[in-house]
């Protein structure tokens, strides 16, 4: 029997006024690395930016997978800009952003019209 294969992670920009970048798949010590660069290519285009991150399809994320999105909201906020994160309440997401405390430093909001809203 072939051992299951995890979906790699994909993160597609929606550009518009304020740009999306929907997260896909696992985000772990493999694939941290990918949601650096883009978030960097992103937040390198425009100074003083807003940028959603939409997580609502994320499948799993590790400490590593933390640790990468505080840096990328970093990254945005070093360029004088804002984030938003969009993990959906009663998500495994959510729910690892509320027990590790990073919920309370980070602008989540449980949806993508909210987190826009936030960063208004």
């Amino acid at each position: 029997m072939a051992a299951p294969t995890t979906p790699p992670l994909t993160a597609e920009i929606l550009d518009g006024p304020v740009p999306v970048i929907r997260v896909r798949g696992e985000l772990d010590l493999s694939t941290a690395g990918r949601l650096c660069r883009t978030v960097g290519a992103v937040a390198g285009v425009r100074r003083r930016m807003r940028v959603v991150l939409d997580l609502s399809e994320l499948a799993f994320c590790d400490s590593t997978g933390l640790r990468a999105l505080v840096g990328a909201v970093r990254e945005v906020e070093i360029n004088g800009g804002r984030a938003a994160l969009v993990a959906p309440p009663g998500g495994k997401l959510a729910r690892l952003l509320d027990l590790s405390g990073l919920g309370e430093f980070l602008r989540v909001a449980p949806s993508r019209d909210l987190a826009l809203k936030r960063l208004s």
